[in-house]
């Protein structure tokens, strides 16, 4: 899941807060243990996953600073070839997500210990490349092996933060707050977002070590760095949190604790996401046989819409709980329509590159936002909440049709002729370079 396909589902969560609150209690479960069980594990996860992110980043952006230290001049490299190599890895990162995560299902999180042990190596490994083609072959294996850790992590932390769903929605916290208190979420979210490009920026200090022999100048960075990820993967074999029915920060007792709240909160949370999926296996194909983005992408916007309409403007609980349809439909689908409307457009390959991890950037502030949308005070409908997302998805879908009479309309001054002069004194090198800029360059509606 894309960090904007994050976004959009944490916000759409707090529109059924209401509805959810309605659920009658009386399940067997002893409050006083299942208490006992919040207080025992409640900050175990965090400080495993924020770790493993950090060295994830670290390692995936190291390339930069070994760059700046001689990486292309060794390894014979000239024009776009860094950008080429990086291209491909961010094909791999983005293709290892889904299987990985399936696979992570039936392995457990013992799996985000041999993906972190996994690129460790890769980073070692590349402290010793000798070649343009050494580059890019560990580009691919990091690709692979860090594509899957963070939806890993993402996906773990979503199954240990189910033992608290009910906690946390007797206490009415925000949706987004289902797991920390806010004083506790603030703090937890500064320190994912902020540690791991702070330990990025700091490994340019490694630079300062004195040679090991072979080993000098950007080759530190990556044997370091390594040496540091590998030892750290071996570690979480025994601390990464795993599926309650197997973790090992919980005796029998809490385990039965912890499976009986899980079956007794999650049924309800499954319909709206097999809808979703429904939809966007229905939005895909279509979107393929017509050619056309932008109309899977505005229906599917505009699904949303109607689905805040319905919460801001009832209490009812039916109505809600059919309105969480709407919005996760919706969700799952303009996602990784928006991606894929963006790169279509985007030439060349060093612009798509940038295009594609521009809106996954931007999209990701929408996990910041959703933090401080949904807020305590504002429970239990969050009707604030609910209609500052409704401007915001209404504001989008504006935008969607916006740009597509714009494409429709560029489109036709292409076919009229009237962007031919850009070819005017360009050489062969340069017309091939002009991407999206060229006249017979078509954009993708």
């Amino acid at each position: 899941m894309s960090d904007k396909q994050s976004s959009v589902l944490e916000v759409e969560k707090g529109s059924v807060e209401g509805t959810i609150e309605k659920v009658p209690e009386d399940d067997g479960i002893d409050p006083v243990a299942e208490k006992k069980l919040v207080k025992n594990i409640l900050g175990c996860p965090a400080a495993d996953i924020i770790l493993t992110d950090g060295f994830n980043y670290v390692d995936r952006t190291a390339i930069g600073n070994a760059r700046v230290a001689g990486l292309e001049k060794d390894l014979g490299m000239h024009g776009t070839d860094l950008n080429k190599a990086l291209t491909v890895f961010y094909i791999f990162y983005i293709l290892a997500d889904i299987p990985s995560n399936l696979l992570l299902k039936h392995v457990g999180s013992t799996l985000i210990a041999i993906l972190v042990v996994g690129f460790g190596l890769v980073s070692l490994a590349s402290a010793f490349m000798t070649s343009y083609a050494g580059l890019i072959a560990t580009r691919v294996f990091l690709g692979i092996f860090e594509g899957g850790t963070l939806s890993g992590l993402i996906y773990i932390l979503s199954r240990v933060r189910d033992l608290f769903c009910r906690a946390s929605l007797r206490r009415k916290y925000s949706p987004f707050a289902q797991y920390y208190r806010r004083k506790e979420l603030v703090l937890r979210i500064g320190l994912f977002n902020g540690i791991a490009p702070a330990l990025s920026g700091a490994s340019s200090g490694l630079l300062r070590i004195g040679d090991f022999g072979y080993i000098a100048r950007w080759r530190k960075i990556f044997l370091i760095e390594g040496v540091l990820t590998v030892a750290f993967g071996i570690v979480l074999f025994w601390i990464m949190p795993n599926d309650p029915t197997v973790s090992k920060m919980l005796n029998d007792e809490e385990r039965k604790l912890a499976i009986a709240r899980i079956d007794a909160d999650q049924l309800r949370t499954v319909p709206p996401f097999l809808a979703g999926a429904g939809w966007v296996a229905l939005n895909s194909y279509f979107s393929y046989k017509i050619r056309m983005r932008c109309i899977p992408l505005v229906s599917s916007i505009a699904i949303v819409v109607v689905g805040y309409i319905i919460a801001v403007t009832t209490r009812d609980t039916q109505a809600r709980y059919a309105a969480c349809h709407l919005m996760i439909m919706g969700g799952c689908v303009g996602g990784p329509m928006l991606i894929v409307w963006g790169t279509d457009n985007a030439a060349p390959d060093t612009m798509r590159a940038v295009v594609s991890a521009a809106i996954c950037g931007i999209g990701a502030l929408g996990s910041i936002i959703a933090v401080w949308t949904y807020i305590p005070s504002d429970g239990p409908d969050y009707k604030t909440g609910n209609s500052i997302v409704l401007a915001a998805v209404t504001c989008s879908c504006l935008v969607a049709i916006g740009l597509t009479f714009y494409i429709k309309w560029e489109n036709a001054k292409r076919d009229r002729g009237e962007r031919d002069h850009r070819l005017e004194g360009k050489t062969q090198e340069e017309l091939e370079q002009m991407g999206y800029r060229h006249p017979q360059f078509r954009y993708q509606i």
